[in-house]
């Protein structure tokens, strides 16, 4: 008997090596491939905290919007006098403005209750009756300041209201 002869795959199928010129490069094109991603990826991180920040803001802005409406809201449905009004509610001393005061800093609006931190101011001026009424009326302006922990500088908000 004759020993099995060997059986060998056609050449044709057999692996060919790469090109010396070529070897290496699926390596590079992976590294590539990571750095890309990973640039992608710490856009989005930035772009997260972004939105956060941006976020915080506006929290902070509707608090301080709520709060000078709730002050205004007040003056309305007081007796809305010029001397009363300025006796109530002008800073620093008014009796309603205190209350609102302690109702500010109470509000976790941030560097408000601070020692280095701007108060929040409610002022009067009297402007003269216009159209068809001779009626002199208040305008109220109530400014909240706050610093949030990251910021460097304070922000302000200013609402103007009318009192007849």
């Amino acid at each position: 008997m004759h020993a099995p002869a060997e059986t060998r795959p056609p050449r044709h199928a057999l692996p060919r090596s790469a090109p010396a010129h070529a070897r290496g490069s699926a390596l590079i094109e992976s590294l590539v491939a990571v750095l890309l991603f990973s640039v992608g990826l710490l856009g989005l991180v930035g772009m997260q905290a972004g939105a956060v920040q941006q976020a915080s803001q506006a929290e902070y802005r509707s608090m301080a919007s709520l709060l000078a409406n709730s002050v205004a809201s007040q003056m309305w449905a007081s007796n809305r006098t010029a001397s009363t009004l300025q006796t109530q509610f002008a800073s620093p001393s008014g009796s309603a403005y205190l209350l609102w005061l302690a109702q500010v800093q109470a509000s976790g609006l941030p560097g408000v209750s601070s020692a280095n931190s701007t108060l929040p101011t409610i002022s009067f001026s009297t402007l003269a009756g216009g159209g068809s009424s001779a009626t002199a009326r208040s305008q109220a302006t109530i400014t909240v300041y706050w610093r949030a922990p990251a910021d460097t500088q304070s922000h302000q908000l200013v609402t103007l209201v009318q009192l007849k």
